[in-house]
C-alpha cells in the first residue's frame, strides 16, 4: 500500500487532492508519524539513460511541508524544491507537488522525499 493510500485513511478522504498539508493538523498529524516512524518505504527513480534506481530508507517522519515549497541547497548549489531536485536530478516529475514530504534516513539530515513516489 503507498504512503498516499495510508494518508488517506488517516485523514478520512477519498481523493489526493484532499491530501492538503492544511489537512495536516497537530491530532491526526501525531497519529500519523506514530503509525510511519521507524517503517521501511522505497521509492524508485529512472536515469535519463533509462537505468533504474531503487531506493529503500527508515521513515522518521512525515512533515507537513509541500514538495513545491520546501527549498534546500545540495553541495553548495542553488536551492531548489523537493519537486525540482526530483524532476531535475532523480528525471521524476511529480503530479502532486503540493502534497507533504516524508522525512527519511538520518533523524539529523533533512532528507525529503515526497509522499507520491513512496511505497
Amino acid at each position: 500500500m503507498s504512503v498516499i493510500e495510508i494518508l488517506k485513511h488517516f485523514l478520512r478522504v477519498d481523493s489526493v487532492q484532499d491530501l492538503k498539508v492544511s489537512n495536516l493538523n497537530d491530532s491526526n498529524l501525531a497519529a500519523v508519524n506514530r503509525f510511519f516512524r521507524g517503517k521501511k518505504v522505497e521509492y524508485q527513480t529512472e536515469a535519463p539513460d533509462g537505468n533504474i534506481s531503487y531506493h529503500r530508507f527508515r521513515v522518521i517522519a512525515i512533515k507537513p511541508i509541500r514538495a513545491d515549497e520546501y527549498s534546500f541547497s545540495s553541495h553548495g548549489g542553488p536551492a531548489q524544491t523537493v519537486a525540482d531536485y526530483f524532476r531535475v536530478v532523480k528525471n521524476t516529475k511529480l503530479k502532486h507537488p503540493n502534497l507533504p514530504v516524508v522525512h527519511v534516513g538520518s533523524p539529523n539530515m533533512t532528507n525529503y522525499v515526497p509522499v507520491e513516489v513512496s511505497s
